[in-house]
């Protein structure tokens, strides 16, 4: 791999072609794109700046700073873990390090829990492992602002996510509406108590083989807690849906997002489990990605 000449200046166009370079050496996929972004996060630039100014002159202070975000993306680093955030349902959300980044796909069951919401007038709804808060905020933010009364209680295994859930919720005035508890799946809440009028997860799904095959920035960065699951990628879908009818009311709703081959299989669990109007719900790719029931 060749060594790209570091600017001596403090031009920011050179600075620019440099962190480029350097990234496509790597055979970063995006490699003028992912230089744009950590530029315009290092130095707090609109990106119109990057591309009118090229001769402006970058702040001495802040060029290690630039520097050392386009080593960490040419480890494969994934880009939001660098830039400290995500963008999700038309919202932003603080991540980090220990929370899965929020994908487009999973904006698919907010928008279903939204409707079955608005439908069967629900006051209160339970998520599954909260990663970065983005389905739970997301969630209760769209219903705020529709006048709705309406609360959640999310759960997660690990200590990070619920941390950054709570910074999210802050950020978007929902915290007083979301309560947090450690624990694994159900296991922290009250035993028979059917409070809740939906019941949503994003759970780990992808099994060994599929692990082998992701991307290395998602394999060897974000938790394998929240990617991976045990019996083919089914185990928590197995566990959720069999627990889940002992903390749902009547008429309460179960949506689960899914790996895009696993629609059918978590469809007959669904079923099996007792769940009514079962149904499989499409991504914008039009590929399986929710599927919800009727208790």
């Amino acid at each position: 791999m060749k060594e790209n000449k570091i600017p001596t200046g403090t031009r920011l166009g050179d600075w620019l072609k440099w962190g480029k370079a350097e990234l496509k050496d790597c055979l970063i996929g995006t490699p003028s794109l992912d230089a744009e972004v950590l530029m315009m996060t290092a130095f707090d630039l609109e990106r119109i700046i990057l591309h009118v100014y090229p001769e402006r002159e970058l702040p001495k202070e802040k060029i290690e700073l630039y520097q050392s975000y386009i080593a960490r993306r040419k480890a494969e680093e994934p880009i939001r873990y660098i830039t400290g955030g995500k963008e999700f349902m038309g919202l932003y959300f603080t991540v980090r390090k220990g929370v899965l980044i929020p994908r487009n796909d999973t904006e698919t069951i907010v928008e279903a829990a939204l409707e079955k919401a608005r439908e069967i007038d629900g006051k209160k709804a339970l998520e599954i492992g909260v990663g970065s808060g983005a389905i739970a905020v997301s969630l209760l933010y769209y219903l705020k602002k529709e006048g709705r009364e309406f609360s959640m209680v999310g759960t997660d295994v690990e200590e990070i996510p619920l941390e950054v859930t709570r910074e999210n919720a802050e950020r978007h005035g929902v915290s007083e509406d979301l309560t947090l508890i450690k624990g694994d799946l159900f296991q922290p809440l009250d035993k028979g108590g059917r409070q809740f009028d939906l019941i949503l997860s994003n759970p780990p799904y992808l099994s060994e083989s599929e692990m082998k095959e992701v991307a290395r920035e998602v394999r060897d960065h974000e938790p394998r807690t929240a990617l991976f699951a045990e019996e083919g990628g089914l185990r928590f879908y197995r566990e959720i849906i069999s627990e889940a009818p002992a903390h749902l009311r009547d008429n309460g709703y179960l949506l689960l997002e899914i790996g895009h081959s696993q629609g059918n299989e978590v469809y007959r669990m669904m079923r099996k489990g007792g769940f009514r109007s079962v149904k499989i719900l499409k991504d914008l790719e039009n590929r399986d990605r929710v599927v919800l029931g009727k208790l």
